[in-house]
């Protein structure tokens, strides 16, 4: 029984190390994609509409992982902290 409950621990571990690599993954990747998308709809770099644009995508993709963390763990306000940006939460 122990030993059972010791490999469940584990694998929950384990698990959200890789949720998180895969999130912090998820984050870099995002970069040029925001960045052409907010250029498609004409904002330019260094303008306050460009700005919005870079940093509204990266809002939605942090509640979008938060809201999957919370779901992996059975519900709850999930937060995430994203560098030079604030934090977030569901």
């Amino acid at each position: 029984m122990r030993f059972g409950l010791v490999v469940v621990a584990v694998a929950l571990v384990l698990g959200g190390c890789i949720q998180r690599e895969r999130h912090e993954r998820e984050l870099v990747e995002a970069g040029p994609k925001e960045e052409a998308f907010c250029r498609s709809i004409g904002t330019a770099p260094g303008t306050p509409a460009y700005t919005d644009c870079r940093l509204k995508m990266r809002q939605e993709l942090v509640r979008k992982q938060s809201a999957e963390v919370a779901a992996h763990r059975g519900g709850g306000v999930m937060c995430n902290t994203v560098s030079g940006i604030g934090t977030f939460c569901n």
